[in-house]
């Protein structure tokens, strides 16, 4: 099985430097753009996609023809009190500079921290497989959001390896060999390209 893991196209917010994890913002006429030049084969009949409007905006633009399985679990970080705002913007808050220090880890105030991602992502990612499996499903589309590839990759990757590493632009991600025959017992991806550009 080869799963396609795919950040939503560019909002306004993006191109700010802003958190927006919760917040359901659509995708900016240059995101949009993007997404159609890289708009994939209309034979794709399935995508999984985060219930936020950006996410479903760009699995829409990407793949025309399939039907959109929402998966709550594929939602983005809920930043709390870091939401709508940039670096520049919190460069005094002792919240986000020590948030940033601790290497973005721990829970934001009022909010989910990396290992609340980490693990809403991976219980997304075993139901997807699932369903994949019974549908008998070649190729498994999915269409989140960055912190959430972030999470998931730092998971299911290669031990030891630096999550935030695995960022990516928007409408970019990973192509990733999955053995659907032991990914349960042994939940660790083979073999991992980028995608998008």
């Amino acid at each position: 099985m080869i799963l396609h893991l795919i950040r939503h196209a560019q909002t306004f917010a993006n191109e700010e430097g802003r958190y927006i994890g919760i917040t359901d913002i659509p995708i900016s006429e240059k995101g949009r753009e993007k997404a159609l030049r890289l708009a994939q084969d209309k034979g794709v009949q399935i995508v999984f996609v985060s219930p936020l409007l950006r996410a479903r905006q760009t699995a829409e633009i990407l793949f025309p023809d399939a039907r959109q399985i929402i998966v709550d679990g594929l939602r983005e970080m809920d930043f709390g009190t870091f939401e709508g705002k940039n670096a520049t913007e919190m460069r005094d808050d002792a919240d986000y500079v020590k948030w940033v220090d601790e290497g973005a880890l721990s829970a934001c105030p009022g909010g989910e921290g990396f290992n609340d991602v980490s693990a809403r992502m991976a219980d997304a990612l075993m139901s997807i497989v699932k369903l994949a499996t019974t549908e008998k499903l070649a190729d498994v589309f999915v269409v989140t959001h960055g912190g959430s590839i972030i999470a998931t990759m730092g998971r299911f990757s290669v031990a030891g390896a630096d999550p935030f590493a695995f960022g990516v632009d928007n409408c970019c991600g990973y192509r990733i060999t999955i053995d659907e025959r032991t990914f349960f017992d042994n939940p660790v991806f083979g073999d991992i390209r980028t995608i998008g550009g």
